[in-house]
């Protein structure tokens, strides 16, 4: 004879509560002790009971996706981002082909200025476009401050798309540019590299300044010095024409034999600057970058590729598992780079 079914009535039958309470319990809801969510997670545990949410879950982490209910997601930019970065469209792109086949979908929401300032505003602008009956929001890399907190504080399933600010209450998937920094400057250390200069953007955000401290604690594990003052850590555009002249003097002062260049953006004004000084890649200089491009971004470039939209589409795994997982542990997924070698980088000249 098959085994019966637990129900949620069975669940609240057996600890004395309420169906309701069972049910807020399981989908993360506010409403009852502490003590209470615990024994109605941990009967539904051993009853092997699973909502229509965990049910979805599973399906989706096994990519059948037939069943999955429709839902409405957004990506909040900030209202002067009004053309997405290519980073920006590179994680929409993973999190809707994830999405696809499933009459769910991810769409750019843009944020005024104005919003992030002011409670009223807030209110304001996140009343108009409806934020509150989303079913989950995406925040992307270079997202103001002021905006990620407030998106971080909703009551809403949230997935930063970031490394995580210290004691953010929010699930993470990014590409981890750190361990990409560290294996860039071992690699340039292991052609025998030691004047590398170090060309980014130490203030911007969050995972800028990750790539400088990963870049200054690699530098340090093979005996070199990381000084601010002796790189380009400025962001381009801020002043183009002073960071132009800072790359010129910084190649004529330090006479660098690679470049580690961390901005995918900066890469044509590398090639170009170097062609205006005289100087040959890789023949005078080796050059190492970042960039989020599967096909390399210029002939023969030694790179590392970071996994942008593959973030994305881990991303929209994560979200439908915490939406069928409320309770759980929050989790910090970090997606490995890979290496595509090329011939910018050589062995480093004989001193």
């Amino acid at each position: 004879m098959p085994r019966k079914k637990t129900t949620m009535e069975d669940l609240a039958r057996e600890l004395g509560v309420s169906r309701l309470t069972v049910s807020k319990a399981l989908r993360g809801l506010p409403g009852m002790s502490l003590e209470t969510r615990r024994d109605i997670l941990r009967l539904a545990e051993a009853k092997g009971y699973l909502t229509r949410e965990q049910k979805e879950s599973a399906l989706f982490e096994h990519t059948s996706l037939q069943s999955l209910q429709p839902r409405r997601f957004y990506m909040v930019l900030q209202e002067h981002n009004a053309s997405p970065s290519h980073v920006h469209l590179e994680l929409l792109k993973g999190l809707n082909q994830r999405f696809h086949g499933t009459h769910s979908s991810v769409a750019p929401l843009f944020a005024p200025a104005a919003a992030s300032q002011s409670d009223a505003a807030w209110r304001e602008w996140s009343d108009g476009c409806g934020l509150a009956f989303a079913d989950g929001i995406f925040i992307p890399p270079m997202t103001p401050p002021e905006l990620e907190k407030r998106l971080l504080d909703l009551p809403l399933p949230r997935i930063l798309l970031n490394f995580p600010p210290t004691g953010a209450m929010a699930d993470s998937v990014v590409w981890d540019v750190y361990e990409s920094v560290r294996q860039a400057v071992q690699l340039l250390a292991e052609h025998g590299h030691r004047r590398i200069l170090y060309i980014g953007d130490t203030r911007s955000s969050r995972g800028y300044r990750l790539r400088w401290s990963a870049f200054a604690e690699a530098m340090a594990e093979h005996g070199l010095e990381a000084d601010p003052a002796r790189h380009l850590t400025a962001p381009q555009e801020a002043d183009r024409i002073a960071w132009r002249e800072e790359f010129i003097r910084l190649m004529t002062a330090e006479k660098p034999t690679a470049l580690l260049n961390t901005v995918e953006g900066y890469l044509p004004w590398i090639y170009y600057l170097c062609s205006q000084s005289g100087l040959s890649i890789p023949a005078d200089c080796s050059l190492v970058s970042l960039d989020v491009s599967a096909e390399p971004p210029a002939p023969g470039l030694c790179y590392f590729y970071l996994p942008v939209r593959e973030t994305g589409a881990r991303a929209a795994d994560r979200m439908i598992w915490r939406i069928a997982n409320p309770g759980e542990p929050l989790e910090h997924l970090r997606l490995q780079g890979r290496l595509v070698r090329g011939d910018s980088l050589r062995e480093a000249p004989r001193e």
